[in-house]
């Protein structure tokens, strides 16, 4: 009789095991892929940003939005997430002397959706300086 209690724990203590293992793919797949999205909202981002600042400092200006579509395909599984990019720039007042400088706030929002429903977010920030 013991044996066969022994048994079924051992085989209680495996099932549950083997539950709590499977239960952890799903979560591994939804954080691979918000990292993924993550990367490339930064890298879109930094883009944005570098072609925004190499324009001539009067034609730095607020751009509308744009949607970029992305397919991407992780474990045979296809995919597309759209990101939205948002250029915004906002002149600042030139200080007093020494910071007598003409400066203008760029900053570069990225959006998509996540898979849960929510929508996330970075942001990158800089200054152009005449």
């Amino acid at each position: 009789m013991s044996l066969l209690l022994e048994v079924l724990f051992g085989f209680g203590l495996f099932a549950t095991a083997l539950l709590l293992v499977f239960g952890l793919f799903p979560t591994s797949h939804r954080a691979t892929t918000s990292t993924k999205n993550l990367a490339i909202a930064s890298d879109l981002a930094r883009e944005f940003m570098e072609q925004e600042l190499a324009n001539d400092f009067s034609t730095i200006s607020t751009r509308p939005a744009v949607d970029i579509p992305v397919p991407v395909t992780v474990n045979g599984v296809s995919s597309q997430t759209t990101f939205t990019v948002v250029v915004e720039v906002f002149p600042e007042a030139a200080g007093a002397a020494p910071d007598n400088f003409e400066r203008k706030r760029v900053l570069v929002t990225v959006t998509w959706p996540e898979g849960t429903g929510a929508t996330r977010t970075t942001r990158l920030e800089s200054y152009a300086i005449q």
